[in-house]
């Protein structure tokens, strides 16, 4: 059975190895041949790389393993790291207030990251904040009742002190 990495592997194309620093050490040693080799072994047999091959890994670290707030990272072993050029890449907010249900709610939710950011706070408020609190809102959930469900969660009251307040916000259902 052929699969996306085979099929990029031997037809060109990108393959997204999402989550790397969640991977197993084994999975990792058999990527690591397919990542610097012009000849993969697959099921198949042994085939040639494509010129246009490409892979792009993911990560919520930079391949050091656990940190404070995901601690459920593996470090990753020098040969893997050494495959890959490191390009750190932060949220586009930009994207976020275009795809986000309710444009109010995503500004707050922006707002509230640039705090914790600054604060240097343990904690992540990512996009799904804007987009899951939105669903809530349109469905008539509170403001407040959805800040605390997708981005006050595990905070501690003296963090939440450091943030803007949840704005009232009306939304419009009628259509």
């Amino acid at each position: 059975m052929e699969t996306d990495l085979y099929r990029a592997y031997v037809g060109g194309g990108i393959f997204l190895f999402d989550e790397i620093d969640a991977s197993s050490a084994q999975a990792l040693l058999a990527f690591n041949a397919i990542a610097a080799n012009d000849l993969a072994a697959f099921p198949c047999g042994t085939v040639k790389r494509h010129a246009d091959f490409i892979i792009i890994a993911c990560a919520n670290t930079f391949g050091n393993g656990a940190d404070a707030q995901y601690v459920g990272r593996a470090q990753l072993d020098a040969a893997t790291l050494d495959r890959f050029a490191f390009i750190e890449m932060n949220y586009d907010e930009s994207l976020e207030l275009a795809i986000s249900p309710c444009d109010e709610w995503t500004r707050y939710v922006q707002a509230v990251r640039a705090q914790v950011t600054e604060h240097k706070m343990r904690h992540v408020v990512s996009p799904r904040a804007s987009m899951r609190g939105g669903k809530l809102l349109l469905q008539g959930m509170d403001a407040k009742r959805v800040a605390e469900l997708v981005i006050f969660k595990s905070m501690t009251d003296a963090d939440k002190a450091k943030l803007p307040k949840v704005p009232t916000i009306k939304i419009n259902r009628s259509i």
